[in-house]
């Protein structure tokens, strides 16, 4: 029986792995490409091709990503507005 158990742990240490997510890059600059990395994470998960466990690793980065992304979105429009004040009051 031990030779049996030894031999199977064995064994299991040579069984492929299997590969969770995919290979190719991600570019994340706007909220379309969150979309997409989103929308193809879940069609990973439902197909059984990810694991739960990366499925939610990368909605959570998701979401830091979107507000990284917002967050640049505020601070252009932000310098526009003063750039305006800014020229409006030289104007005066």
């Amino acid at each position: 029986m031990k030779e049996k158990r030894t031999q199977a742990v064995h064994d299991g240490g040579k069984s492929p792995k299997r590969s969770y997510g995919r290979d190719d890059e991600v570019a994340i600059t706007n909220t379309q490409d969150v979309l997409k990395l989103i929308e193809q994470t879940i069609n990973d998960l439902r197909r059984n091709k990810t694991s739960t466990k990366l499925a939610t690793a990368i909605g959570y980065l998701s979401g830091i990503a979107l507000k990284t992304i917002e967050q640049g979105d505020i601070e252009k429009r932000l310098e526009v507005i003063e750039y305006a004040i800014k020229l409006k009051k030289q104007n005066r």
